[in-house]
Order: C-alpha cells, then structure tokens, then sequence
C-alpha cells in the first residue's frame, strides 16, 4: 500500500478493496488483530495524512512511514500487540494512533484512552451506559471515556455512541 501510495488492493481478477473503509459491524469481516485485512487498515490509517472518518473522528492520525518503520525494523515482533507496544513507544502513547487501530476494530488495554469505557475497566458494556448515567444525575465523577462522541460534554448522546460501539455499528 505504501509502494502504491493506496489503500485499495487489486487482485489480479481485477476484483479491488479499500482495506482503509471497513470498520466495525462490516458485513463479511471478522475483528480484531488477527485480521490481515484489519492490520493493514490500522497500519495504512496510522500512515496516511487524510481523516477519511469526518463523522467520529477516528481517524486523526498521520504519523508517517518513519514512525512505523523503526519500530518494524528495530525489533523482531510475532504479533500486530508487539508490533503497537514498540510503535507506542514512538507515538509517547498519543491518542490519534489508538483510535485508528480501534477504527479498524483493534481494541487494546487501557480502552479509557478511547470513548466509550466510561467505568474503566478495559471493556465497553452495560455498564458503561450506567456510569454516564449516574455521571449525568452527578452521582459519579467523570471520566475520560465517559464522553463517547467526544463533543466535551457528557450527556445523553454519549450513551447512543456507547450503544452503537456495543453493538457494532459504526
């Protein structure tokens, strides 16, 4: 992808994919980090320069090829974790490069660095729609991933997005 400057990928069929688009609750793919396809797409999102998710903001990042280069290069990995913990190194634990593996559904601990973990605890569920809950009847004290659609305000649309992000959807 780096060679074509794209992220499609042509088949010699002439069949072609976008690895850049799919995200979670896509028809025909499974999730997480031992999808080739997903990896690629979290891979090619860290290194373009474009936000080609203008609706939730996932995609801020434009590190570059240098960044993921050296951490390639600088050390033998056997999975994409190993490949993101020397990578993170690089980034000094930046959020735009989380949120562009979490676009292409690669969720790693702590997710409160993400929208949507609102109590924590490494896992959005059910419970995370009770924390913003009792956050809004200001029974509990906010915390970074209780404001799940990110527009600095916790409230109600916070747990529509913690819906959305619980049952797949984009």
């Amino acid at each position: 992808m780096y060679v074509n400057e794209s992220s499609t990928y042509h088949w010699p069929t002439g069949i072609s994919l976008d690895l850049e688009l799919p995200t979670w609750g896509m028809p025909g793919w499974d999730n997480g980090d031992e999808v080739e396809g997903r990896v690629a797409g979290a891979l090619w999102d860290i290194y373009d320069s474009v936000d080609d998710s203008v609706d939730d903001g996932w995609d801020e990042c434009s590190e570059g090829f240098d960044e993921i280069w050296e951490a390639f290069s600088t050390q033998t990995d056997n999975t994409f974790r190993e490949f993101w913990d020397a990578l993170k190194e690089e980034f000094l634990d930046d959020i735009p490069p989380a949120r562009s593996i979490f676009q292409n559904t690669i969720l790693y601990a702590p997710y409160s660095e993400l929208p949507g973990d609102a109590n924590e605890d490494d896992v959005v569920n059910v419970l995370d729609l009770t924390k913003v809950v009792r956050i809004i009847l200001q029974m509990d004290n906010p915390t970074p991933g209780a404001d799940a659609n990110e527009d600095e305000a916790i409230n109600v649309l916070d747990l529509t997005e913690i819906a959305r992000i619980i049952m797949g959807l984009p």
